[in-house]
C-alpha cells in the first residue's frame, strides 16, 4: 500500500465515516498535501484557500493537538501576523462536539 499524505488521511476518515452525517462538507473539502510541519500547514493552507477561492482567508480556525495550542498561537500565527483571527481548538475538543452533534441526531 502507498504512502498517503497527512490531509488525505483525514479526508478518508471523514468519507468513511460518512462525513458525520453532514456530506455536503465533501463538495467543498479540498487538500493542501505538501507540508511537512504545522507552520507549513498554516501557511500553504492560507496558499490553498487563496488559490481554490481567488481570495485570502478572513478568519482561521486550526484543529489540532492541546500541546501544539502554544506553538500556533504565540509563534505560528505572530509569525505570519494573524492577530486575533485564529480560533484554535483541540482534537478532542473537536471530536467531542462532532460526536456530540451526530449522537443527537440519532437519538429517538
Amino acid at each position: 500500500q502507498a504512502p498517503v499524505s497527512e490531509a488525505f488521511s483525514y479526508w478518508f476518515a471523514a468519507e468513511v465515516n460518512d462525513w458525520w452525517g453532514h456530506r455536503e462538507v465533501r463538495e467543498r473539502a479540498v487538500l493542501e498535501e505538501f507540508a511537512r510541519d504545522s507552520l507549513e500547514n498554516l501557511l500553504f493552507s492560507i496558499a490553498r484557500f487563496r488559490e481554490v477561492t481567488d481570495a485570502y482567508p478572513t478568519a482561521f480556525s486550526v484543529v489540532s493537538f492541546a500541546f501544539k495550542q502554544e506553538r500556533f498561537e504565540h509563534e505560528h500565527a505572530v509569525d505570519i501576523k494573524l492577530g486575533d483571527q485564529t480560533v484554535f481548538q483541540t482534537t478532542h475538543n473537536a471530536l467531542q462536539k462532532s460526536l456530540s452533534k451526530s449522537n443527537s441526531k440519532q437519538s429517538p
